[in-house]
């Protein structure tokens, strides 16, 4: 890259894996497939047996790959652990799950490139059908629908400032609050003076749905309860905890009114989890 007047950039893409090894083969595929080759891999592997090491053996003489072992559980754990490793100039978060399509780097290092004053690009989900088809910059009251885990890159500089995900929150980490690591790291950015833009051309594919409708229930409570503690804890202003509050229990309303049930259901359980969560 150099000597062209481009931007010289080295991703360092920090995996979390547990109890999977099918979908994150197709994850490396998906980035032994990238036109911009400047990244390094870290999987922090936290199964307790070797599943894992068969997966990354077909790639290791492709792309530079830091298997990490460690008997913590815990999406933040094992992705502050997967920091401490990284030595690229951009961070992000892919699922172990998810799909990066072929130019998703190449992307990213253009919008980077063409706009310095940025700290962190998000994109959206292919699945998400309700995520915003407008961008713009990530605000303390925008920021629930314009970034989800691994669609967020971070320069740095951030990544040094901001420190450590809060091992309190999102999945496994033995609390109540199932989610919101995330959203709680780009507020934190956002408080530290650094901008954060969403770009919804791009896009990372990500699975979505629950095997039963119960389980859909359970996870949007649970995620809820999460989303709540983030409002508590990153101090959002009242109006913005009033606005998430009722705006789910508005949604249950309208489906029963519509004879919807089941989504009256999920509405509920959202307005629960945040109620709990903003008061924990």
């Amino acid at each position: 890259m150099k000597g062209t007047g481009r931007l010289d950039v080295k991703f360092s893409l920090v995996v979390c894996t547990v109890d999977r090894w099918r979908e994150l083969g197709s994850l490396l595929a998906s980035l032994d497939a990238q036109w911009y080759r400047a990244f390094e891999l870290i999987v922090v592997d936290q199964n307790a047996d070797a599943r894992v090491a068969p997966v990354l053996a077909p790639h290791l003489n492709h792309f530079p790959i830091t298997h990490v072992r460690t008997t913590l559980r815990g999406a933040a754990r094992a992705r502050n652990l997967g920091m401490t490793r990284a030595t690229g100039d951009v961070v992000c978060f892919p699922d172990d799950d998810c799909l990066y399509a072929p130019r998703v780097l190449e992307q990213v290092r253009t919008l980077l490139e063409a706009n310095p004053s940025w700290g962190v690009v998000t994109g959206r989900t292919t699945e998400e059908a309700d995520a915003p088809m407008t961008g713009g910059p990530v605000t303390p009251f925008n920021v629930w629908k314009r970034g989800i885990e691994y669609t967020m890159f971070f320069r740095r500089g951030v990544i040094d400032r901001s420190g450590p995900m809060d091992e309190t929150l999102g999945v496994g980490a033995g609390t109540p609050w199932g989610a919101g690591e995330g959203t709680d790291y780009l507020l934190r950015a956002l408080e530290a003076g650094f901008r954060v833009e969403y770009v919804p051309t791009l896009e990372v594919s990500h699975p979505r749905g629950e095997p039963t409708f119960e389980a859909h229930v359970d996870k949007s409570y649970r995620y809820a309860v999460g989303k709540g503690r983030v409002l508590q804890i990153r101090n959002c202003a009242p109006w913005i905890v009033a606005y998430h509050c009722v705006r789910p229990l508005v949604g249950a309303a309208a489906s029963l009114l519509r004879g919807s049930v089941g989504e009256a259901r999920v509405y509920w359980a959202v307005t629960k989890g945040i109620c709990r969560g903003a008061a924990s």
